[in-house]
């Protein structure tokens, strides 16, 4: 993955990581593809950042007005709405392909449609009833900042998957795999790593433990269809972020 430095493009990817994560409106946002990707992964975290500090904002202040169970209800709604539901949709897609019963080739067919699916929708709604749970338990124990360790962890993790290959022929995965440097994913772990030095022990226990849901995606893809996706990514995000909201508050004493 070694890539030499260019300052300009290094720049020009937080414009694309802010412009494909989130809703937020990006100036002169250069188009999305494999070589704007490769220069946005080294700013997926601080993008995170962002989303999680709305997150974490609106929760807050909705905690003012409502119960925590509303607050909770609207603040993942919140939290969708900043993401434009793109992650979300990876999880329903993968539901859909991952779980059921077919050949690699058809799940991967069953992941392209655009349709929702009986896996898909079910696991998309139990997945925000545990989100909204789990939001419900960080308001009432007013742990804003594991919001902000959730967002960023959920896209570092990202990171892991750059390990594994794409399930697809010439998929993207490889193909931004290809263009990403160490130097730019070790700058993308700074906001991780930063927020866990804040969080102590308890952030983290909470990191780690997304690490190992990211792990147990990881696996899930590879004996599935023999890789990663683009959906597979969105999954693992969701997932990583819901694993360290959950842990993170167990582990304060």
């Amino acid at each position: 993955m070694a890539k030499r430095f260019h300052l300009a493009s290094f720049l020009k990817g937080f414009r694309t990581a802010l412009g494909f994560l989130t809703i937020l409106p990006v100036p002169a946002a250069p188009d999305v593809n494999n070589k704007a990707l490769a220069e946005a992964l080294p700013w997926f975290p601080w993008a995170g950042c962002i989303v999680g500090a709305a997150a974490a904002a609106a929760a807050y202040l909705l905690s003012r007005v409502f119960s925590p169970l509303t607050a909770s209800v609207m603040s993942a709604a919140v939290w969708a709405l900043i993401t434009g539901g793109l992650h979300l949709d990876g999880l329903a897609d993968c539901c859909d392909g991952l779980l059921v019963s077919a050949p690699r080739e058809r799940r991967l067919e069953i992941m392209k449609d655009p349709r929702l699916g009986g896996f898909g929708a079910t696991g998309l709604f139990l997945f925000l009833l545990l989100k909204v749970a789990v939001l419900q338990t960080v308001i009432e124990r007013s742990a804003w900042s594991v919001i902000l360790l959730a967002a960023a962890a959920g896209r570092s993790a990202v990171y892991l998957a750059l390990s594994q290959p794409s399930a697809r022929p010439g998929g993207l995965g490889a193909q931004v795999r290809s263009g990403v440097s160490w130097a730019g994913i070790l700058f993308g772990l700074i906001p991780l790593i930063g927020l866990v030095v804040w969080l102590d022990w308890p952030g983290l226990g909470a990191a780690a433990a997304g690490g190992l849901m990211c792990a147990g995606v990881l696996w899930l893809a590879r004996n599935r269809i023999g890789g990663v996706t683009g959906d597979v990514h969105g999954m693992i995000i969701e997932l990583v972020e819901v694993v360290v909201l959950l842990v993170y508050p167990l582990l304060l004493i």
